[in-house]
């Protein structure tokens, strides 16, 4: 029990100087305002506001990260999420207004997508090819509409939109092809094709790392070793792309995953 509470304290401890270290966001401090280390000057007081840890406010000024957003009137200005506000004439992702974006129908979609009846907009940008109307977000990466694939703001060439899907946070696939990223795997086969602990994935042919294949792997008795790197066939151990000089698949156990402490 003791180790424990040791340890417990250890990690507030280590959370506390992370936090004098890199501080985030606005503070109070009676009189005086800070956003991050830099303090805020001619800031109204007696009615400053922190909206979140980017947006602030007072009688006089909107502010994001610190800094005034020019021509803004704080009255009419509204908190849309983490990087968006509103006004009652303009959208703004940090400080920046979305051109031609609608104030009546935008929406956020996640991601830095948003859209409105007209457009889908990657942060300020507008996506031009893009169906505001079947235009759906998968995570950070990757989205797609009827007709097209994006990667973040990138159109995918040739992906097949009505079979894409995605697979995990890096690959992707449809009908054809897979993908890593944005770009193709090479001779990966989309109806065999799974993903696998760590960097690893396979299909009825090949094994692959980070997208690439790995042609000393025998694909049909490679197996991983835990979600960090390690993995074995037959005739080899290996950490990600590398083979373990004289380790031995049949007796070879990984070492323990390593705790990382923020």
């Amino acid at each position: 029990m003791k180790n424990i509470l040791v340890f417990l304290m250890l990690g507030v401890m280590l959370s506390a100087l992370q936090e004098l270290r890199y501080p985030s966001g606005y503070r109070v401090n009676g009189s005086r305002v800070f956003y991050t280390y830099i303090e805020l000057t001619e800031i109204d007081m007696t009615t400053f506001e922190i909206l979140n840890e980017r947006y602030a406010k007072d009688k006089n000024a909107v502010y994001y990260e610190g800094k005034v957003i020019v021509n803004v009137d704080p009255v009419n200005f509204e908190l849309l999420g983490d990087f968006f506000g509103k006004t009652k004439n303009n959208i703004y992702i940090g400080n920046t207004i979305i051109k031609d974006a609608d104030i009546n129908s935008f929406e956020l979609l996640g991601h830095s997508r948003s859209r409105d009846k007209n457009h889908v907009f990657f942060a300020d940008k507008i996506l031009k090819n893009a169906d505001p109307a079947t235009y759906i977000v998968f995570n950070n990466k990757y989205a797609k509409d009827k007709n097209h694939v994006y990667f973040w703001d990138k159109e995918i060439e040739n992906a097949d939109a009505p079979t894409f899907e995605v697979l995990n946070g890096e690959y992707g696939k449809d009908k054809n092809r897979v993908y890593y990223n944005s770009r193709v795997v090479r001779k990966a086969d989309p109806a065999t094709f799974q993903i696998l602990e760590g960097p690893f994935s396979k299909d009825k042919n090949y094994v692959y790392v980070t997208g690439e294949i790995f042609e000393k792997a025998d694909v049909k008795t490679f197996q991983t070793l835990g979600d960090y790197g390690y993995a074995k066939d037959k005739r080899y151990v290996y950490r990600y792309n590398k083979i373990l000089e004289g380790e031995k698949p049949a007796d070879f156990l990984p070492p323990p995953q390593p705790v990382i402490m923020y």
